[in-house]
């Protein structure tokens, strides 16, 4: 055996009975005393501890629509990233007008999720049948380009285009 092997077999041996003397002999702790105040345990203040831990839980409990968000965001998702335009034939070819640049509407989001979809006017989430906040207008048809709606008296037909 040659100098550098001695070496490592020594160093695995002390190794080896550094172990066994932490393992048998110094790793029993000792015991407190039965009369030791700090072993002592109120049973009280366990109680208390319990009961708070209880009221910590059922605030942190989900509400309804935090565990609506998690459903959804657990389904599994599209394999395509991009969505399909709406077809044409939803959007109406009547006499539709775009609305004026005074006008206080403003189309500013589109979501589309599965078949439903979403447009954001005037910072409010609608679908499609659904009346415009403060105004006489119905949402009839939504695209990413713009939002079709009609006045509920006189049958008016306006378009928004959307706006970033």
């Amino acid at each position: 055996m040659r100098n550098r092997e001695r070496i490592l077999v020594a160093l695995m041996v002390i190794a080896v009975l550094y172990g066994a003397l932490e393992l048998f002999v110094f790793s029993g702790r000792p015991q407190r005393p039965a009369d030791d105040p700090s072993a002592i345990v109120d049973v009280q203040d366990a109680r208390n501890a319990a009961s708070q831990a209880e009221k910590a839980l059922e605030e942190a409990a989900l509400s309804d629509q935090q565990r609506r968000v998690l459903e959804v965001a657990a389904a599994p998702w599209r394999p395509d990233l991009f969505y399909p335009l709406p077809e044409m034939e939803r959007i109406p070819q009547d006499d539709t007008v775009d609305a004026d640049s005074g006008s206080d509407l403003e189309y500013s989001g589109y979501l589309a999720v599965g078949d439903r979809e979403m447009a954001i006017i005037n910072g409010l989430e609608y679908r499609v049948g659904e009346t415009i906040a403060e105004t006489r207008y119905v949402l009839r048809a939504i695209t990413p380009d713009r939002v079709f709606m009609e006045a509920s008296g006189d049958g008016e037909s306006i378009s928004v285009p959307y706006s970033e």
